[in-house]
This record gives C-alpha cells, sequence and structure tokens, in this order.
C-alpha cells in the first residue's frame, strides 16, 4: 500500500506541476498577445498621423494645380515658350496630386487591415477568456 500511495503522490506533484507549467505558459502567450495589439494600435497611430500628412498635401497639390490652370489658362495669349512651360507645370501638378492620392489610397487600406488584424486579436483575446 505505502507504494501505492508513493505513486499517487507523484501522479499528483506531476499533474500539479503540468497545471502551474500551463499556467505560466498561458500568461506568456496573454502577454505576447497584449504586446502585440499595443504594437498594433501604434502602427495604427501612426498611419493615421501619415493620411493626415498626405491629405494636406493633397489640398497643397490639388491648390497648386488650381493656381497653375489658373495662369496656364491665362498665359493661352502668350508667346509659345510661355505656352510650353504652362503645359509642363500643369502636367507636373497632375501627376503629384495623382501621387499623393494613390499614397492617401495606400495609407487607408494599410489602415483598413490594421484595423481588421485588432479586431481578430480583441475576438480571439475574448473567446479565451470564456
Amino acid at each position: 500500500m505505502c507504494a501505492c500511495g508513493t505513486l499517487v503522490i507523484a501522479i499528483r506533484t506531476k499533474a500539479a506541476s503540468a497545471s502551474v507549467q500551463a499556467q505560466v505558459n498561458a500568461d506568456v502567450i496573454r502577454k505576447r498577445e497584449a504586446a502585440y495589439l499595443e504594437a498594433l494600435k501604434q502602427k495604427r497611430k501612426n498611419a493615421a498621423v501619415l493620411l493626415a500628412i498626405q491629405q494636406r498635401s493633397l489640398k497643397a497639390a490639388e491648390s497648386n494645380l488650381e493656381t497653375t490652370s489658373k495662369a496656364y489658362s491665362d498665359s493661352r495669349i502668350q508667346p509659345a515658350e510661355l505656352k510650353y512651360r504652362a503645359d509642363a507645370v500643369l502636367n507636373e501638378s497632375k501627376r503629384e496630386a495623382i501621387r499623393i492620392r494613390n499614397e492617401i489610397s495606400t495609407t487607408e487600406q494599410k489602415i483598413s487591415e490594421i484595423n481588421d488584424a485588432i479586431m481578430r486579436l480583441e475576438k480571439e483575446r475574448a473567446q479565451n477568456v470564456l
């Protein structure tokens, strides 16, 4: 009987040790998930700042395009050299506005992907808690 009792105690001790290890592992996973979630939130914040900057750049480019277009229409009565320069400036302004719009679109897509990842992670964490 004594050997049986020792075996039972050893099994219980091993089970308790495994339970403690599982709890430690779960805590480590939760801490990593929390750090990842915070990193995603910071990335979203940085992308939002970038988006605001890009939107201001777009406004400036559109204003420049408007000014250039007006100058171009005013220069139609000017010599061919002026008209050529105005065409070049107008086309460059249009390209700049298009480039900035594309950057804004890319940044908005990144923000959307980050938001999706955050929602997925928070949903998984909520399910794991239950």
